[in-house]
């Protein structure tokens, strides 16, 4: 109040004498300053109470949370900030419960993927047998010796054995990947790597004579065993997907510096990292889902 007499005592002054430009600023800074003094009068805990609860009952529910946050902010101990707070709360557990039955839904939908363990990709037939995690991953065994890898600590390996039937003499095989379900895609954790199962002995195992029943060319089904690490941490709260590609690009190779001499190996394979539902149905067959329970 007395800010506005003195306004008005330069006005009714710079009637009688000319104003300078100096008067000028001073009573435009005035103004100025007077008007902040009257807005932040207006801010008051219940005038901002009153404003957040009318734009609340319009359904301004965001604009509503900021000015509550206001009040909080500005006045933390009283009764109206306590009102607010509760207000926020609730804002933020609507908040999270909507994104997690988003996350559901989209979860659902991958149940549209189902498990098959005869997979027929021309011009091969798949038959997979004994999918498991586990500790230590076996292969080329011959005798009654074998070839293992055991996992690293904190670590699994997704182990099968599979049998594959081909009606070319030197087919190429599809890739066979580990998918995890997050934020509604598939992100690729790892590729599972192709070993003989068996040998016929330790000599066709070293390259030193051959070993038909582990040659398309000589037999048309041979059986390998499967294998990639995991990391526990990814795998132990949400459903892994173990994906195989409709295509073929793991080649039969032969390096007499490789034990065993003959190997099949990734060529050209196309990975991609991340896959969304659409893809995995049209692109793969599904062999197996990992905590199932968790879609």
């Amino acid at each position: 109040m007395k800010k506005i007499i003195l306004l008005t005592t330069i006005l009714i002054a710079s009637c009688n004498n000319e104003p300078t430009q100096g008067d000028y600023h001073k009573l435009e800074l005035q103004l100025k300053n007077c008007q902040a003094d009257n807005k932040e009068l207006k801010n008051t805990p219940e005038n901002l109470l009153l404003k957040s609860q009318k734009l609340e009952s319009e359904g301004e529910l965001e604009n509503a949370e900021k000015e509550y946050k206001k009040i909080v902010e500005k006045f933390p101990k009283t009764k109206q900030a306590i009102l607010a707070t509760e207000f926020i709360s609730n804002r933020e557990a609507n908040r999270k419960k909507l994104k997690e039955e988003k996350e559901r839904k989209k979860r659902i939908g991958y149940k549209a993927l189902k498990e098959q363990t005869t997979v027929q990709d021309a011009p091969l037939t798949y038959s997979f047998k004994n999918i498991q995690l586990a500790k230590r991953w076996y292969f080329d065994r011959y005798g009654d010796r074998y070839h293992y890898r055991d996992s690293e600590r904190g670590a699994k390996y997704i182990t099968s054995n599979v049998t594959i039937k081909s009606e070319i003499k030197d087919p190429a095989l599809n890739p066979i990947y580990a998918f995890k379900l997050e934020n509604g895609v598939l992100r690729m954790i790892a590729q599972l790597t192709y070993e003989f199962y068996r040998w016929e002995d330790y000599g066709s195992y070293l390259g030193n004579s051959a070993d038909y029943s582990n040659d398309f060319s000589r037999s048309s089904t041979i059986t390998f065993a499967v294998g990639a690490q995991l990391d526990e941490n990814e795998i132990k709260d949400s459903p892994i997907f173990i994906l195989m590609r409709k295509s073929q690009c793991i080649q039969r190779t032969e390096n007499t510096y490789s034990r065993p001499v003959i190997k099949y190996i990734h060529v050209g394979c196309d990975n991609e990292p991340i896959i969304n539902l659409d893809e995995a149905l049209s692109d793969f067959h599904t062999i197996k889902i990992l905590n199932i329970n968790k879609l």
